[in-house]
């Protein structure tokens, strides 16, 4: 399941955004046996949202890895936060903001 967003995002959030949403996919693959994905991003007033959460195995409070610092970071980056939490047995939620600042087109001066 897909939920995007209308309109165009600055080329780094959008990178951020693509190389979180297949960093979580890899790691579902990888280590949840998730029968079903879904993906949400949508955006609003109050910034971007991102949502990736599964059914599959989850994991314990406090688990670290390469993939869940990776995804932190991407969101870091463009100045939001992201949380990843786990319930064993009962799946994974990846869930991230920016705000509406980061979203912003930059802005391009003109000659004088």
């Amino acid at each position: 399941m897909w939920a995007l967003p209308r309109g165009e995002l600055p080329d780094l959030v959008a990178r951020s955004l693509d190389a979180t949403v297949s960093e979580a996919l890899a790691n579902i693959e990888r280590h949840s046996r998730a029968r079903t994905v879904a993906i949400a991003v949508t955006v609003g007033e109050s910034g971007l949202r991102l949502t990736v959460s599964d059914d599959g195995r989850g994991f314990p409070s406090g688990t670290t890895g390469r993939g869940l610092s990776a995804m932190k970071e991407y969101f870091a980056g463009i100045g939001g936060a992201l949380t990843v939490n786990g319930v064993p047995g009962a799946g994974t939620t990846v869930s991230g903001t920016v705000p509406p600042g980061a979203l912003a087109p930059p802005a391009v001066e003109l000659p004088s």
